[in-house]
């Protein structure tokens, strides 16, 4: 993902242009729990905002 290999190498045929919205997307399906079809229909207004700590 983001460019690398399975060996954490950078793969030099990598082309893709949005490699952190792609890694915030599988970040938000592991840690959540969800299932793609489930992070696919989800909406901008159902995801929390983000809370400052003081």
């Amino acid at each position: 993902m983001r460019g690398y290999d399975a060996d954490g190498r950078r793969d030099p045929r990598w082309r893709g242009r949005n490699d952190d919205r792609n890694a915030a997307y599988s970040d938000v399906l592991f840690s959540s729990g969800m299932r793609r079809s489930e992070g696919g229909s989800l909406l901008t207004i159902e995801v929390p905002e983000l809370i400052a700590a003081d």
